[in-house]
């Protein structure tokens, strides 16, 4: 005789709406669909595509150009321009300066997220242009007290429009 097992209470959430998970919305269902991510189990069956190290940097050195890096910034001033340039953001760091280049970003938020003589750590791929070095989009910038909130390593998964990376690990940790 056949036995049903039933599938356990705690697992229900696994099988249910994407909409349950915090910052998934109707229109970021849509967008997950064309992955083939159709409920929260198919992000534990969604194998990364590569991984992005991060290295903290003291102390900046010609072996970080072309890195991930995390480095504790004061900033020193703004730089905006007409809407469709980039806007650059000047910021020292224990030896040196760099620029942190924005293309399209808001003044508001720019002055309230890089704050005039406040340290900020940021993370990104760390450039050289025109013999500066630059930032160009970091993808984390926290305040100096929350180095353990940005990622060592972190995986970077296949996207579609719509989908961030940050928003799929936040997805696929919160599964």
């Amino acid at each position: 005789m056949l036995k049903l097992i039933n599938r356990p209470e705690y697992l229900f959430s696994l099988f249910g709406n994407l909409t349950k998970i915090q910052g998934i919305g109707s229109r970021t269902v849509k967008n997950l669909s064309k992955l083939g991510v159709l409920k929260p189990l198919d992000f534990l069956y969604s194998i990364p595509i590569g991984i992005k190290v991060r290295k903290i940097a003291e102390f900046i050195s010609m072996d970080d150009i072309n890195h991930n890096v995390i480095v504790k910034v004061t900033i020193i001033k703004h730089e905006f321009r007409r809407f469709g340039l980039p806007s650059y953001i000047e910021a020292s760091y224990g030896e040196g300066k760099l620029k942190i280049v924005f293309f399209n970003a808001k003044r508001d938020w720019l002055l309230s997220t890089f704050p005039i003589n406040e340290d900020r750590l940021i993370s990104g791929k760390l450039e050289k242009f025109k013999n500066e070095l630059q930032i160009i989009h970091p993808d984390y910038v926290v305040q100096s007290n929350e180095v353990n909130s940005i990622p060592r390593v972190e995986a970077l998964y296949s996207l579609t429009k719509g989908i961030s990376q940050k928003l799929f690990c936040r997805s696929v940790k919160k599964t």
